[in-house]
Protein backbone atom coordinates (compact mmCIF):
# COMPACT_ATOMS: atom_id res chain seq x y z
CA UNK A 1 0.00 0.00 0.00
CA UNK A 2 1.16 3.01 -0.99
CA UNK A 3 0.58 6.39 1.37
CA UNK A 4 1.23 9.58 0.10
CA UNK A 5 1.57 12.61 2.44
CA UNK A 6 0.94 16.57 1.32
CA UNK A 7 3.14 18.95 3.00
CA UNK A 8 2.39 22.12 3.41
CA UNK A 9 5.94 24.60 2.43
CA UNK A 10 6.32 28.07 4.11
CA UNK A 11 6.74 30.17 1.30
CA UNK A 12 10.01 31.34 1.70
CA UNK A 13 11.03 33.49 -1.22
CA UNK A 14 12.27 37.51 -0.27
CA UNK A 15 9.69 39.30 -0.84
CA UNK A 16 10.10 42.64 -3.11
CA UNK A 17 11.82 45.73 -1.63
CA UNK A 18 8.26 48.20 -0.75
CA UNK A 19 7.58 50.70 -3.70
CA UNK A 20 8.00 54.29 -3.69
CA UNK A 21 4.18 55.64 -2.55
CA UNK A 22 5.47 59.20 -3.55
CA UNK A 23 7.05 60.20 -6.46
CA UNK A 24 6.22 63.60 -7.32
CA UNK A 25 6.90 67.37 -6.44
CA UNK A 26 6.24 69.57 -3.30
CA UNK A 27 5.86 73.23 -4.28
CA UNK A 28 8.21 75.06 -2.69
CA UNK A 29 7.92 77.66 0.20
CA UNK A 30 8.82 81.36 -0.41
CA UNK A 31 11.98 81.03 1.88
CA UNK A 32 12.98 77.80 -0.13
CA UNK A 33 13.44 80.14 -3.57
CA UNK A 34 9.59 79.29 -4.40
CA UNK A 35 6.77 82.32 -4.70
CA UNK A 36 6.71 84.46 -1.78
CA UNK A 37 3.65 86.39 -0.90
CA UNK A 38 2.92 89.27 1.42
CA UNK A 39 3.88 88.52 5.03
CA UNK A 40 1.16 86.24 6.89
CA UNK A 41 -0.78 85.51 3.65
CA UNK A 42 -1.10 82.10 1.91
CA UNK A 43 1.67 80.65 -0.35
CA UNK A 44 -0.78 79.67 -3.67
CA UNK A 45 0.66 78.78 -6.57
CA UNK A 46 -1.32 79.53 -9.28
CA UNK A 47 -1.06 77.38 -12.30
CA UNK A 48 0.01 78.79 -15.43
CA UNK A 49 -2.27 80.28 -17.71
CA UNK A 50 -5.62 79.51 -16.01
CA UNK A 51 -9.38 80.24 -15.72
CA UNK A 52 -11.92 79.96 -13.02
CA UNK A 53 -13.47 76.73 -12.19
CA UNK A 54 -17.17 76.46 -11.04
CA UNK A 55 -17.75 74.86 -7.90
CA UNK A 56 -21.16 73.13 -8.72
CA UNK A 57 -23.12 71.02 -6.22
CA UNK A 58 -21.71 67.85 -6.35
CA UNK A 59 -18.16 69.43 -6.27
CA UNK A 60 -19.12 71.39 -2.99
CA UNK A 61 -20.28 67.93 -1.31
CA UNK A 62 -17.58 66.51 -2.18
CA UNK A 63 -15.55 69.51 -0.33
CA UNK A 64 -17.48 69.37 2.58
CA UNK A 65 -16.52 65.26 2.86
CA UNK A 66 -13.29 66.00 1.94
CA UNK A 67 -12.47 68.80 4.60
CA UNK A 68 -14.40 66.85 7.71
CA UNK A 69 -11.80 63.95 7.09
CA UNK A 70 -9.13 66.17 7.97
CA UNK A 71 -11.47 68.57 10.19
CA UNK A 72 -13.99 66.95 11.32
CA UNK A 73 -15.72 70.06 13.98
CA UNK A 74 -15.47 72.42 11.09
CA UNK A 75 -18.69 73.33 9.89
CA UNK A 76 -20.82 74.24 6.41
CA UNK A 77 -20.46 78.13 7.85
CA UNK A 78 -16.58 77.78 7.99
CA UNK A 79 -16.33 76.19 4.66
CA UNK A 80 -18.28 78.62 3.62
CA UNK A 81 -15.94 81.66 5.30
CA UNK A 82 -13.45 79.44 3.40
CA UNK A 83 -14.66 80.48 0.03
CA UNK A 84 -15.55 84.09 0.77
CA UNK A 85 -15.40 86.89 -2.21
CA UNK A 86 -11.89 87.39 -0.65
CA UNK A 87 -9.78 84.67 0.26
CA UNK A 88 -7.39 82.96 -1.16
CA UNK A 89 -9.31 80.24 -3.45
CA UNK A 90 -12.28 82.02 -4.20
CA UNK A 91 -11.23 86.01 -5.20
CA UNK A 92 -13.46 88.55 -6.02
CA UNK A 93 -17.50 89.11 -5.62
CA UNK A 94 -17.85 87.02 -8.93
CA UNK A 95 -16.39 84.19 -7.55
CA UNK A 96 -16.91 84.03 -3.64
CA UNK A 97 -19.30 84.34 -1.00
CA UNK A 98 -20.22 88.00 0.64
CA UNK A 99 -18.94 90.20 -1.86
CA UNK A 100 -22.32 91.59 -2.68
CA UNK A 101 -23.18 88.74 -5.64
CA UNK A 102 -25.37 85.59 -4.23
CA UNK A 103 -23.90 82.21 -4.98
CA UNK A 104 -25.55 78.93 -4.36
CA UNK A 105 -24.31 77.63 -1.26
CA UNK A 106 -25.42 73.72 -0.54
CA UNK A 107 -23.44 73.31 2.45
CA UNK A 108 -26.04 76.17 4.03
CA UNK A 109 -28.89 75.56 1.34
CA UNK A 110 -28.54 79.37 0.76
CA UNK A 111 -29.39 81.23 -2.58
CA UNK A 112 -29.50 77.37 -3.98
CA UNK A 113 -30.72 79.61 -7.61
CA UNK A 114 -28.05 81.88 -7.70
CA UNK A 115 -24.75 81.27 -9.86
CA UNK A 116 -21.53 79.21 -9.03
CA UNK A 117 -19.23 80.17 -6.92
CA UNK A 118 -15.95 79.53 -8.08
CA UNK A 119 -12.37 79.09 -7.83
CA UNK A 120 -10.78 82.13 -9.46
CA UNK A 121 -7.82 80.48 -10.61
CA UNK A 122 -7.93 76.72 -11.95
CA UNK A 123 -6.03 75.20 -9.52
CA UNK A 124 -3.98 76.93 -7.02
CA UNK A 125 -1.01 74.76 -4.80
CA UNK A 126 0.17 75.71 -1.59
CA UNK A 127 3.98 75.84 -1.00
CA UNK A 128 5.12 72.14 0.93
CA UNK A 129 1.96 70.62 -0.58
CA UNK A 130 2.97 67.36 -2.55
CA UNK A 131 1.43 66.73 -6.12
CA UNK A 132 2.38 64.79 -9.55
CA UNK A 133 2.53 65.65 -12.86
CA UNK A 134 4.47 65.58 -16.41
CA UNK A 135 7.90 67.17 -16.64
CA UNK A 136 7.71 69.55 -19.83
CA UNK A 137 10.90 71.30 -19.39
CA UNK A 138 10.21 74.49 -17.87
CA UNK A 139 6.77 72.93 -17.01
CA UNK A 140 4.59 70.64 -15.15
CA UNK A 141 1.65 69.51 -16.64
CA UNK A 142 -0.74 67.92 -14.72
CA UNK A 143 -3.85 65.85 -16.09
CA UNK A 144 -7.68 65.78 -14.73
CA UNK A 145 -7.95 62.05 -13.88
CA UNK A 146 -4.49 60.98 -13.60
CA UNK A 147 -2.91 64.08 -11.21
CA UNK A 148 -6.30 65.67 -9.89
CA UNK A 149 -9.21 65.35 -9.77
CA UNK A 150 -11.85 65.40 -12.88
CA UNK A 151 -13.78 68.52 -12.73
CA UNK A 152 -15.83 67.24 -15.63
CA UNK A 153 -16.74 63.61 -14.39
CA UNK A 154 -18.50 62.16 -11.13
CA UNK A 155 -16.84 63.17 -8.12
CA UNK A 156 -14.48 60.55 -6.61
CA UNK A 157 -14.82 59.14 -3.01
CA UNK A 158 -12.96 61.23 -0.98
CA UNK A 159 -10.80 57.71 -0.05
CA UNK A 160 -9.79 57.28 -3.91
CA UNK A 161 -8.92 61.38 -3.50
CA UNK A 162 -6.80 60.48 -0.58
CA UNK A 163 -5.05 57.84 -1.95
CA UNK A 164 -3.98 59.61 -5.21
CA UNK A 165 -2.96 63.09 -3.12
CA UNK A 166 -5.58 65.23 -5.37
CA UNK A 167 -5.95 67.38 -2.38
CA UNK A 168 -3.72 70.72 -1.01
CA UNK A 169 -3.04 71.93 2.43
CA UNK A 170 -3.69 75.00 3.33
CA UNK A 171 -0.59 77.45 4.60
CA UNK A 172 0.37 80.69 5.17
CA UNK A 173 3.62 82.65 6.09
CA UNK A 174 4.56 83.80 9.45
CA UNK A 175 3.23 87.55 10.24
CA UNK A 176 6.73 88.23 10.95
CA UNK A 177 8.89 85.43 9.62
CA UNK A 178 8.70 84.42 5.71
CA UNK A 179 10.27 80.96 7.10
CA UNK A 180 7.63 80.73 9.42
CA UNK A 181 5.34 78.29 7.79
CA UNK A 182 1.80 78.10 9.63
CA UNK A 183 -1.15 76.41 9.14
CA UNK A 184 -4.64 78.01 8.32
CA UNK A 185 -6.01 79.71 11.39
CA UNK A 186 -9.62 78.09 10.20
CA UNK A 187 -8.44 74.85 11.47
CA UNK A 188 -7.73 76.14 15.55
CA UNK A 189 -11.03 74.86 16.38
CA UNK A 190 -11.59 74.46 20.48
CA UNK A 191 -7.68 74.63 21.05
CA UNK A 192 -6.80 71.17 18.27
CA UNK A 193 -5.35 73.06 15.22
CA UNK A 194 -6.41 70.87 12.29
CA UNK A 195 -5.46 71.38 8.67
CA UNK A 196 -7.30 72.57 5.99
CA UNK A 197 -7.43 71.11 3.05
CA UNK A 198 -8.46 71.74 -0.99
CA UNK A 199 -9.39 69.21 -3.60
CA UNK A 200 -7.15 69.42 -6.39
CA UNK A 201 -9.32 69.83 -9.25
CA UNK A 202 -9.54 70.67 -13.36
CA UNK A 203 -11.30 70.75 -15.89
CA UNK A 204 -8.65 70.38 -18.44
CA UNK A 205 -4.56 69.95 -18.10
CA UNK A 206 -2.63 72.50 -16.56
CA UNK A 207 0.47 73.55 -15.70
CA UNK A 208 2.78 74.65 -13.14
CA UNK A 209 6.03 76.53 -13.79
CA UNK A 210 8.81 73.77 -12.41
CA UNK A 211 11.19 76.66 -10.91
CA UNK A 212 8.39 76.92 -8.02
CA UNK A 213 8.66 73.01 -7.22
CA UNK A 214 11.63 70.23 -5.92
CA UNK A 215 11.21 66.59 -6.65
CA UNK A 216 9.88 64.54 -3.71
CA UNK A 217 10.26 60.79 -3.83
CA UNK A 218 9.48 58.93 -0.31
CA UNK A 219 7.43 56.68 1.16
CA UNK A 220 6.00 59.68 3.36
CA UNK A 221 4.35 63.03 2.10
CA UNK A 222 6.13 66.27 2.72
CA UNK A 223 5.53 68.06 6.04
CA UNK A 224 4.19 71.02 4.66
CA UNK A 225 5.15 73.24 7.43
CA UNK A 226 8.89 72.61 7.25
CA UNK A 227 11.56 74.34 5.15
CA UNK A 228 13.48 71.55 3.75
CA UNK A 229 16.18 73.78 2.33
CA UNK A 230 15.93 77.19 2.70
CA UNK A 231 17.98 80.08 0.99
CA UNK A 232 19.03 83.64 1.71
CA UNK A 233 16.59 85.98 1.54
CA UNK A 234 17.81 87.57 -1.06
CA UNK A 235 17.07 84.44 -3.52
CA UNK A 236 13.34 84.81 -3.07
CA UNK A 237 10.99 85.51 -5.45
CA UNK A 238 8.04 87.61 -5.19
CA UNK A 239 4.70 86.66 -6.92
CA UNK A 240 5.69 88.37 -10.09
CA UNK A 241 8.96 86.55 -10.55
CA UNK A 242 11.03 89.49 -8.74
CA UNK A 243 13.70 89.70 -6.57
Amino acid sequence: MTITIEINRLDVSVPPPPSVNYDGYRWLHGAEGGRMPPLGRPEINPPYETRALEITEQMQYMILDLMKLFCLPITPQKIRNLHRYDKAMTNFPQNGFDGGIPHSDHWNKRDLTASLPRYDKMQRGFGGSFFRGIDEGELIKCVPGIHCIDANAQMPSVKTIVDNVWYVVAVSTGVKDAAQIDPFPQGYIDGIMYPIVFPFIADRAIYFEKKNAARWVSDELPNVTRIFNPVPSSSWRTPDGSG
